[in-house]
């Protein structure tokens, strides 16, 4: 078991993907993980990671080192969670051999391809339920599912679980913008066969 301390929280977005943990809260280490893979739940990779490395810091170096190790030599971290930070980037091949090792961990394969869990409950909270917010994972999720979740959660979970709606209409809007995106798309290639005739 393990217990969220306050430096946990330290810098981290307000409004940013959290699974409504708090300072003091003890939760398994299983379920921090779930927090952090299903919802991104920027205050589980912090918690994680003073868990593991001592503090966060520590375990930055420490998935630095790890990457280095795959071989990734585009990559840097400078947070657990992936927040914008100009000094924390990785490449398109990088992200592949990272993959390629996570995907070899039967627990990762497992919580990546989860759809909705219930967590235990802790001594701050009933079991929350967690949707994974993927919608190549998660695209079926019924309404009747979501409504169970927003009256088993917390109110401060309710941003986690208003974000699976936007997912839903963004689902239901796809069709739309992707017809929009491949017409641009159809324009930006006229524009540069215009451009390569006329210099």
């Amino acid at each position: 078991v393990i217990t969220a301390s306050k430096t946990a929280f330290d810098g981290l977005d307000p409004y940013g993907s959290t699974a409504g943990i708090e300072a003091g809260e003890k939760m398994e280490l299983k379920d921090l993980l779930y927090c952090m893979m299903l919802v991104s739940a920027n205050e589980a990779c912090n918690i994680l990671a003073e868990h593991i490395g001592g503090d966060v810091p520590s375990f930055v170096n420490m998935m630095n080192e790890r990457a280095a190790a795959l071989g990734c030599s585009g990559t840097h971290f400078a947070n657990t969670h992936g927040l914008p930070n100009p000094d924390h980037y990785t490449t398109a091949w990088d992200l592949t051999l990272i993959a390629r090792e996570a995907v070899a961990h039967p627990l990762f394969r497992e919580i990546c391809s989860t759809r909705t869990r219930t967590l235990n409950p802790t001594n701050m909270s009933a079991g929350r339920v967690l949707l994974n917010t993927n919608s190549l994972i998660n695209a079926n999720t019924s309404e009747d599912t979501l409504m169970k979740a927003l009256r088993r959660s917390t109110d401060s979970q309710m941003n986690m679980l208003a974000s699976e709606t936007l997912e839903r209409r963004y689902e239901e809007e796809r069709p739309s913008i992707f017809k929009w995106a491949a017409f641009r798309a159809v324009e930006a290639v006229s524009d540069i066969k215009r451009f390569a005739r006329d210099y």
